[in-house]
């Protein structure tokens, strides 16, 4: 594997903030190591030696593309692409050249084919991003419990579930809990608020990722009301987990889920996701025969789909010199 031995993996939030593009990375950093290549993460480039760079994020990582590409004309450059490069119509300029300079670009989805600028689509891959759980049995059912596994920031409009439970009747057993660190203070104190008024929702903060996995397959459902994705880890790990997710209709989830995915509610609307809840939570046809669909989708996201995916995209990188 000569063409290939040193890969700087450049993640914009490797300094500290938490979140699924650092899931992402650090699994990637794993699947290199896996075939074996010698990744190294790092919030930017700086300037060490590297066979390839991998940046994950086009807009936020531009200056490591440009910097790399000028240090190291010869060097494999992979670009991936994130919900804000595909959606973000400010960062438009600086995402076409990273495309640009680009020789390999990674959308997580088939979805975000459409949204790349024509030069690009030639250059991309699809690479679902894979999903392991943990070993032991999911927790036995409380009631009818609902999670969310996201971080409180606006793009993810994590307290729609909030909104949408106050809403249920008092008939529902239906329970949200949110699992996430809070990056945004006011929705912090908006959790804060809706725990004190309703016992339909609890915000735990952060866990650690077996914890919040266990949560996920502790459910009954599972809610991404995001307004953008470039294809959720949390939507991934639902559909493995046999835990119907309840989704925002929007590409990013619809990419990995179909375009038939029938659990969907339009982005924003508390009372078509409350709706959905109910449906999902009386109707047992419903629920078996989204399931089903989620057995069905689940080998998609195998490790070793992922890994051979890799596997395919660095072959293709020109040769080290």
């Amino acid at each position: 594997m000569s063409w290939a031995r040193n890969v700087l993996l450049v993640d914009p939030g490797a300094e500290g903030r938490a979140g699924g593009n650092r899931v992402t990375a650090l699994r990637w950093a794993m699947i290199l190591r896996r075939l074996g290549h010698r990744p190294r993460r790092a919030a930017r480039f700086d300037g060490r030696p590297a066979d390839v760079l991998v940046a994950l994020h086009a807009v936020r990582s531009a200056d490591s593309i440009d910097a790399f590409r000028a240090r190291f004309p010869g060097g494999g450059v992979v670009v991936a692409l994130t919900g804000t490069d595909l959606h973000d119509a400010a960062g438009r300029d600086r995402l076409e050249r990273s495309l640009a300079l680009a020789d390999a670009v990674v959308v997580l989805h088939e979805g975000a084919l459409p949204l790349l600028p024509d030069a690009a689509r030639g250059k991309a891959r699809v690479i679902v991003q894979s999903v392991e759980l943990p070993r032991e049995p999911p927790p036995p059912p409380s009631g009818f419990q609902v999670c969310v596994l996201a971080n409180l920031r606006a793009v993810k409009d994590p307290l729609l579930g909030a909104r949408a439970a106050m809403l249920l009747p008092a008939s529902s057993r239906a329970r949200v809990v949110l699992a996430g660190t809070a990056l945004d203070p006011a929705l912090a104190a908006e959790a804060r608020a809706l725990m004190a008024r309703t016992l339909r929702f609890a915000w735990l903060g952060p866990l650690r990722r077996r914890a919040a996995l266990r949560l996920l397959q502790g459910s009954g459902a599972a809610i991404n009301s995001s307004r953008s994705e470039g294809g959720a880890n949390a939507v991934g790990e639902a559909i493995v987990a046999g835990v119907p997710p309840l989704v925002s209709a929007i590409p990013g989830s619809l990419g990995l889920l179909g375009a038939d995915w029938p659990a969907t509610f339009p982005p924003g609307d508390a009372r078509a996701l409350c709706d959905l809840i109910l449906r999902v939570e009386r109707d047992g046809a419903f629920r078996d025969d989204l399931v089903a669909r989620l057995r069905a989708l689940a080998p998609r996201f195998a490790r070793a789909v992922e890994v051979a995916a890799w596997q395919r995209l660095l072959a293709e990188l020109p040769p080290v010199a």
